[in-house]
């Protein structure tokens, strides 16, 4: 027997079909199949606006729960975890005009707040009332730009500078002073940050294909470099990831992750992952996943890579059918096991001059559990923190820092879970 079906009935199903398969998002797919589920959006608990874009500058959170993240209007900013502004530094005016803030803070075991100045590169050292220590003018009077401080066990802070067309790693001691400098056969991107592995070797790359290792006392341990023929805008930009064994995971702007052995400086592998952002770092899973993003077949996406070099995930994420995407920030892993990452988005054909911004919770199984935008008219490039408070912290282009509340309540129990390592961004292994 047919059963008769009202024709309201279907007309209305059919409307629901056509409004669900236009509004839910591709995401959480991997690269052989692909289906439709709605993304919940999350609003932010709070934003707190600055003075200026937050750009490279990802944010860093103290044993207090104070924010620290700076702004290009030359601010470091010290803020509550009820938003409330605890204070705000402002940069000592250099020579060559306009300061700005493109490093991200690091905080020492004392508490002082480390960040770098440009142009006219310096350092600046920070208590944690947010008064002055010292200010150190790194290498050269004229030196461009700086990347974000690292900060060693014993205190010494390393940080890597620009000037012209070569480029320089400094040590610098508790007090402002140079402890020495070594010199770069290249240029740096004012973004890179120097990595410390375990065993006290600092590692930074460099804008012409090279992987730097550096002892602590200032001299080259080996250098790793970009075949020639593989060369395509091979610079190092952004932050390393240490694996347990000592493993260097760096990401080249020739869209490779590369695996750089530390006792030799020899490649164990290389993993293509597409189009990547000045600004993405790797980050490593409690199971020795190393977590980065970027692009397959013109579409974002999260890859899960096992140590041997071998593809696990491949999680794409995108909004809408119709427009493409670009991950610019780090992943970072929370101690509930969601990797919580931020993502650009604009229409294919030239973005037509915009891209919107999106914080994404994203489940281990690729399954998104949730969205927050944090930028209506351009991506981001701040990777996020987590606060033990179970709050999110991440900044934008649009000048605000953004507070979303989340599930993980601290870091996930591994040896690379962020950007920078840990809340205080020290970015060591030691």
């Amino acid at each position: 027997m047919i059963k008769k079906i009202n024709l309201s009935t279907l007309i209305f199903s059919l409307t629901l079909c056509v409004f669900f398969s236009s509004t839910f998002a591709i995401i959480g797919s991997s690269k052989q199949s692909d289906f439709k589920i709605p993304i919940p959006v999350r609003t932010p608990k709070w934003k707190f606006k600055t003075g200026g874009a937050i750009h490279f500058s990802s944010p860093s959170i103290g044993k207090d729960g104070t924010i620290y993240v700076g702004s290009e209007d030359s601010y470091l900013y010290a803020i509550n975890p009820d938003k409330t502004l605890k204070w705000k530094f402002k940069i000592p005016a250099s020579d060559m005009g306009q300061n700005y803030i493109m490093s991200s803070p690091a905080i020492g075991k004392d508490g002082t707040i480390y960040i770098g100045r440009s142009p006219n590169a310096s350092l600046c050292a920070i208590n944690p009332d947010g008064t002055q220590k010292w200010v150190c003018n790194i290498c050269k009077k004229d030196l461009s730009s700086i990347g974000s401080p690292a900060i060693s066990n014993d205190g010494i802070i390393y940080v890597g500078g620009l000037l012209n067309k070569s480029g320089y790693l400094c040590a610098v001691d508790s007090k402002g002073n140079i402890k020495w400098q070594f010199e770069i056969d290249s240029t740096l991107q004012s973004s890179p940050s120097p990595t410390i592995g375990s065993d006290g070797t600092i590692y930074i790359g460099d804008n012409n294909g090279d992987i730097y290792a550096v002892n602590s006392h200032g001299t080259k341990k080996w250098k790793y470099t970009v075949p020639k023929v593989e060369r395509v805008e091979c610079k190092f930009t952004s932050s390393f990831a240490i694996a347990e064994d000592g493993t260097v995971y760096a990401i080249c702007r020739d869209g490779n992750l590369y695996a750089i052995n530390p006792k030799d400086g020899k490649l164990k592998w290389k993993f293509r992952i597409g189009e990547v952002s000045t600004s993405a770092s790797p980050v490593i899973g409690t199971d020795d996943t190393i977590y980065v993003g970027g692009k397959t077949d013109g579409k974002a996406c999260l890859y899960g890579i096992d140590p041997s070099g071998k593809e696990k995930t491949c999680f794409i994420i995108i909004d809408k059918e119709n427009q493409s995407g670009v991950i610019d920030t780090a992943p970072i892993i929370g101690n509930d096991g969601t990797i919580y990452i931020g993502g650009a988005y604009g229409i294919k054909d030239g973005f037509s001059g915009y891209m919107q911004s999106y914080l994404y919770a994203i489940n281990l199984d690729g399954s998104i559990k949730w969205k927050t935008m944090v930028d209506e008219k351009d991506e981001i490039f701040s990777s996020p923190v987590i606060g033990d408070d179970g709050t999110v912290y991440v900044g934008s282009e649009d000048s605000y820092l953004y507070a979303i509340n989340c599930s993980a309540t601290g870091l996930a129990n591994s040896v690379w879970p962020k950007f920078r390592k840990n809340q205080s961004n020290t970015g060591s292994a030691e």
